[in-house]
């Protein structure tokens, strides 16, 4: 995610309606832009602009493009962004609340918005709702059970969207098998006496029409940035998914989903996708000389590196002879080759 909608929409809004617009601008390019797949859409149009850019502009034109990239690839404004972001998911309803009170100029009802999305933020089912009807009914309305601050309902919501994912991924299949439930089982540790609750889960959630999305969501809020748990999360999804046998099309697509919604790098997908089919690809990244499970992002500054190196235009600066500068150009090719390749494999246009 980046802060792109918040930055446009805030500044169209601050021109248009002053204080007032800049907020409900921040609020808006948060929901309608940086949490939707036109944040990605539009990062990766920019992603492709730059990526020809580099293929038609001379060799001396590579320095301007990496110095306008330079403040985007600061590991400090990628700390702060990721910070920013998950600051806003994790207290979306108190900012709301907050702008409405500051819009009707009150400041009783900023305070009053607060405490209320205080509470629809982070009020902990366990603690607050004991009403098994409530319970249920509070379940579907609240994604994560409002549990950020407790361990148990962290735990419980983490447990309850996995067997959610796993029964979805397994209905895509065909009929849940006895085979998937046990695999489930087995690796979360699953206790005896909650099989017929995550039964009731894989049933419901087998039946229902309702997307992956909002299970999904729950765990990109459990799971903050600890790369590792989402890379464990995919991979133990691979073994359900494939417990009868090979993951399918359908499954994968799924899979994929779940993966980019918990913001999981796309090269860690495809390194864990790797372990459970033959990657045709492998050849391209060792071409690139770049493991398999490198980011979109480290590949690409890869590639960059490459043919920066071997341009022909820098060969022919050099003093290089025809037959030298010809395989520069030959070896050009074969890295722009291996990187679209790669691209290709993981469903980025170039």
């Amino acid at each position: 995610m980046s802060p792109m909608g918040k930055i446009i929409l805030s500044l169209i809004g601050l021109c248009l309606w002053g204080a007032d617009g800049f907020m409900w601008g921040m609020f808006l390019g948060h929901i309608l832009i940086d949490k939707s797949i036109l944040n990605q859409a539009i990062k990766n149009w920019f992603s492709r602009l730059d990526d020809n850019l580099r293929l038609i502009i001379p060799y001396k034109g590579y320095a301007v493009l990496d110095i306008l990239e330079l403040p985007f690839n600061n590991k400090y404004y990628n700390r702060f962004r990721r910070w920013f972001d998950i600051f806003w998911d994790r207290n979306l309803i108190k900012i709301l609340g907050a702008i409405i009170g500051f819009s009707l100029h009150s400041k009783t009802l900023i305070f009053a918005g607060i405490i209320i999305g205080y509470f629809i933020d982070s009020y902990t089912l366990e603690r607050g709702l004991k009403n098994k009807t409530i319970i249920k009914y509070w379940r579907k309305i609240n994604p994560l059970k409002l549990a950020l601050t407790s361990k148990e309902a962290r735990h419980r919501a983490f447990i309850t969207a996995m067997a959610s994912i796993s029964a979805k991924i397994c209905k895509s299949t065909g009929k849940i098998s006895e085979n998937e439930v046990n695999t489930f089982n087995k690796l979360f540790n699953i206790e005896k006496d909650k099989n017929a609750y995550l039964a009731d889960i894989f049933y419901n959630a087998g039946k229902s029409r309702e997307s992956v999305d909002r299970y999904a969501y729950q765990l990109k809020l459990i799971t903050e940035d600890i790369l590792e748990l989402k890379e464990n999360i995919i991979e133990n999804l691979f073994k359900i998914a494939s417990a009868d046998g090979e993951p399918i099309d359908k499954s994968i697509a799924l899979l994929e989903k779940v993966s980019i919604i918990i913001d999981l790098p796309k090269g860690n997908f495809e390194m864990i996708r790797c372990r459970f089919f033959l990657d045709d690809s492998r050849d391209s990244y060792q071409i690139l000389g770049i493991a398999a499970g490198a980011s979109n992002e480290e590949i690409k500054q890869k590639w960059k590196e490459l043919i920066t190196l071997h341009h022909p235009d820098k060969v022919q600066a050099a003093g290089g002879s025809v037959d030298a500068i010809h395989a520069a150009g030959l070896r050009m090719a074969k890295i722009n080759n291996a990187y679209q390749s790669i691209m290709k494999s993981r469903n980025i246009k170039g």
